[in-house]
């Protein structure tokens, strides 16, 4: 029975539909090229607000240089610690590199720097060495932190995305590692530097860093994650803040037969203008509108009640979700039945908006009128509650049996009576 009035209250939900569609899905527009998948992400509402591939096994790439720095910054090393370049730090470089030799000296930041913003596979090296003393122990700690933080289908076999054949991920642990990232200052800052000076007290023939990513000229608040290729195409890691909001988007092995455009900037700047130019904050309900009506025990006046939100809903979405049609408004009340007495303000039940399944806020619902209570209509409820519990019933089958027994004893005892009377009359 109870379930049948959630039920009807949920589709009694004024104002809006309750039932959901699913919204017009955000798609990359592939002309020349094409990626194995993305990813678009707000931090400020928790919302994915595009996605494609995300589960698919795919090489990382260069994008394991967000771990490489993630191991190094973590480690306890001093940025400003000097290290001398040995032949074990160049050993099999290939790729990308910036050309150290053994001998030279840098500081870790110049090694860090020379990682994450010129994406160079020898400063990578040198800098796992320099930070855990072996190859095999850095690796082993990259491995550790990716199990710590939930990246299930991730493997690391080397510290700078060239290939191996048992190296993989996924687009969706590379966006938990992206966002566990964003959330360190020093790495933000480090990754949205255009142009980074090598330390006075360096001694290699690089004079400067140039951050590998051209988004950064062209949106103030970018941080280049990463940005780089691999033998399965382009991939690109960045994370933009606004002035109000900031956003994640990850593109990974963009594939084109252009080889002087990076194909997963280009679709990045695809899904950054998704995420400016089509989402904004829209209200759907204020604390004026009624969200329902619902029925209320034991009140000694009112039948119902009017339910109000505590606060006002607004909803970050996209354009192009027609708030009447594609949300879905469920209305829980706590308890499953509203009882008086109730004071203006208080709290009864939730409204849940979701889309296409997924939960999009939360919001109290409550009263805004004072409602009195019956006080014989709830004796008789809780007499009536009391008559059909269980403690109840046990107390009468317990007082029933004692009854029996208390019969039984008695007639025992005066047929025993009787019987001694009977000898005495004799």
């Amino acid at each position: 029975m109870i379930r049948k009035i959630v039920a009807l209250v949920i589709i009694a939900v004024v104002l809006f539909s309750s039932f959901s569609m699913s919204a017009v899905a955000f798609e990359l527009d592939y002309d020349e090229a094409s990626a194995d998948g993305y990813y678009l992400y707000n931090f400020e509402y928790d919302l994915v607000m595009a996605q494609d591939g995300i589960d698919l096994p795919i090489s990382p790439s260069s994008t394991v240089k967000i771990m490489t720095a993630c191991v190094v910054l973590e480690s306890g090393i001093s940025a400003d610690k000097t290290v001398t370049i040995t032949s074990e730090m160049i050993k099999g470089v290939t790729g990308r590199f910036m050309g150290l030799k053994a001998g030279e000296k840098l500081t870790v930041e110049d090694l860090l720097y020379a990682t994450v913003c010129g994406g160079f596979n020898d400063a990578a090296q040198a800098l796992a060495i320099a930070t855990c003393g072996s190859m095999t122990e850095f690796i082993e700690k990259m491995n550790s932190k990716a199990k710590e933080l939930g990246m299930t289908a991730t493997r690391y076999e080397n510290v700078t995305g060239m290939y191996h054949s048992e190296m993989v991920t996924t687009i969706g642990d590379i966006a938990i590692l992206a966002k566990y990232m964003s959330k360190n200052e020093y790495f933000v800052a480090m990754a949205a530097t255009k142009s980074y000076s090598i330390s006075k007290s360096a001694t290699c023939s690089l004079t400067a860093i140039n951050n590998r990513s051209s988004l950064l000229a062209s949106y103030k608040g970018m941080s280049n994650f990463n940005t780089g290729s691999g033998n399965d195409g382009d991939c690109a890691v960045l994370f933009y803040q606004s002035k109000e909001l900031s956003y994640l988007t990850i593109v990974m092995n963009a594939k084109s037969n252009d080889d002087n455009k990076n194909y997963a900037e280009r679709f990045s700047t695809q899904l950054l203008s998704h995420a400016i130019n089509d989402y904004s904050n829209q209200t759907i309900l204020t604390t004026q509108n009624v969200v329902t009506t619902m029925p209320v025990q034991y009140s000694v006046s009112a039948d119902d009640t009017n339910l109000y939100l505590a606060n006002d809903l607004t909803l970050f979405l996209s354009e192009e979700i027609d708030v009447q049609e594609d949300l879905a408004y469920n209305v829980y009340i706590y308890g499953d039945v509203i009882k008086a007495p109730l004071k203006s303000g208080d709290t009864v039940g939730e409204l849940i908006v979701s889309l296409d399944g997924e939960v999009l806020a939360t919001v109290p619902l409550i009263v805004k009128t004072d409602v009195e209570r019956n006080g014989f209509l709830y004796f008789m409820e809780i007499m009536r509650t009391y008559v059909l519990s269980r403690a109840f019933i046990i107390s009468l089958v317990c007082f029933v049996v004692i009854l029996i027994v208390y019969y039984l004893v008695h007639k025992q005892k005066m047929k025993k009576i009787y019987q001694r009377r009977q000898r005495n009359k004799k």
